[in-house]
């Protein structure tokens, strides 16, 4: 059983950051199904998912079954789903996928060209255009009109020129402007977008959603300033999931600067706005761990596991924090469903973990990690070369001499092989 008190752990775990992002684990899995009016199933549809203020771009078809599947690696973000087929009214929404579950969905397409986005919206630069509530009216609303249909047609620049003219003739209509903050959002034309957005608070300051392109837009300008405004009112007027997905990414941001007492701030707030969003109980898990607070690292970490108890980047880091409490028994019993449930994280964390407690004069404690890795990796060559210079260290050359050869069995190319070469003729 390992034993220490893990003065030294902090340094361990700074290094560690590079092969554990605190936002791992945060994907999201999308099964949907397309149907026609008669609920008969509808083949080679395309669906395309995009990123809302970042490039990233997925495209699928629908098989015979009118089905088809998404793996989305960070649900934290904010994406755009759209669905087309010729023949039919696009459908296009704002896409939020519950992190490390698979969402299940379906939707009917109707016959006709372009048309309306399908359902509803709470994302800015993908939502339909905002009606205009009656408000324009003659020209001005006859061009609103027309830049909505273009809109959800797609037809961005039409949408954004017919916008702009109603902009023109009823500068006072807070709709307008934030129809058009949507469009430039979609055309990243993010400056366009962060003003017009200004101009529709300026006249209607409770619609939030003027905020969320703000913030968007001053996110995919690199503008933290404005940014971090932006979303302290965020936290203020639309407290809750979307808002603390904002948050959460803030932090993860802060935790890349090394600002972890900043980050656990964001995780907090993040925690509080969402309270099933498991990544801000995990991540504040791991802030925790690295700023010795292991108390709360350990609580956090219980309250993750509580929500996902296969959250298998948790269970590492409180393997490691139950540790440095000197709760042993607890800690060795969530080594073993780690091991059980997902033994490469083992061979990643774990092993840093005995290089450094190695390389830092403590052979005890670095053979204890390696036997243990190899109780769950038994075939893993970098524990076996290691477990083997613990032994040599140590004076116990029969056993250095069967890792040491079983290293090399297993990776006989391996950068250290010639080292290992080099010991054996020596033993």
């Amino acid at each position: 059983m390992i034993s220490k008190s893990l003065t030294s752990l902090l340094a361990v775990v700074l290094c560690l950051l590079a092969t554990l992002p605190v936002w791992a684990g945060n994907e999201g899995r999308l099964v949907g199904s397309i149907i026609d009016p008669n609920g008969d199933p509808m083949v080679d549809v395309q669906v395309t998912v995009t990123g809302v203020g970042f490039d990233v771009t997925q495209e699928r078809s629908t098989n015979k079954k009118g089905k088809f599947t998404l793996l989305i690696l960070d649900a934290t973000k904010d994406y755009v789903l759209r669905i087309e087929k010729d023949g039919f009214q696009i459908i296009e929404e704002p896409l939020r996928l519950p992190l490390g579950e698979t969402m299940r969905r379906e939707w009917t397409m109707v016959p006709g060209s372009g048309g309306p986005p399908g359902g509803g919206s709470s994302s800015a630069s993908s939502a339909a255009a905002p009606a205009a509530g009656g408000v324009a009216r003659g020209q001005a609303g006859r061009l609103y009109e027309k830049g909505a249909k273009a809109y959800a047609e797609g037809d961005l620049e039409t949408a954004a020129a017919s916008f702009e003219e109603v902009v023109a003739l009823e500068p006072g209509l807070a709709e307008v402007h934030m129809a058009l903050a949507m469009t430039y959002l979609r055309q990243e034309n993010w400056q366009g977008a962060a003003s017009e957005a200004q101009k529709a608070l300026e006249i209607n300051p409770d619609e939030a959603m003027n905020l969320e392109i703000q913030y968007d837009a001053y996110r995919a300008l690199g503008d933290r300033e404005n940014q971090n405004r932006v979303l302290e009112a965020l936290v203020v007027k639309k407290p809750g999931p979307d808002t603390a997905r904002r948050v959460f990414n803030r932090g993860v941001a802060k935790t890349e600067a090394r600002d972890l007492e900043g980050a656990a701030v964001d995780f907090e707030i993040a925690k509080t706005m969402a309270p099933d969003l498991v990544a801000s109980y995990s991540a504040l898990t791991r802030v925790y761990f690295d700023l010795e607070r292991f108390d709360e690292s350990v609580a956090n970490g219980r309250q993750a596991l509580e929500i996902d108890p296969s959250h298998f980047e948790t269970m590492g880091v409180m393997f490691l924090a139950l540790r440095a409490q000197g709760q042993t028994e607890e800690a060795d019993e969530m080594f073993a469903a780690l091991r059980e449930g997902n033994p490469r994280f083992i061979g990643g964390i774990l092993m840093d973990l005995g290089v450094s407690y190695f390389n830092s004069g403590d052979a005890e404690e670095a053979q204890e990690i390696f036997e243990q890795v190899l109780s769950a990796q038994p075939d893993n060559p970098q524990a076996h070369y290691m477990l083997g210079l613990c032994y040599l260290g140590k004076g116990e050359t029969v056993k250095a001499k069967e890792q040491l050869e079983r290293f090399l069995e297993l990776a006989p190319e391996d950068a250290e092989a010639a080292t290992a070469r080099e010991m054996l003729s020596t033993l």
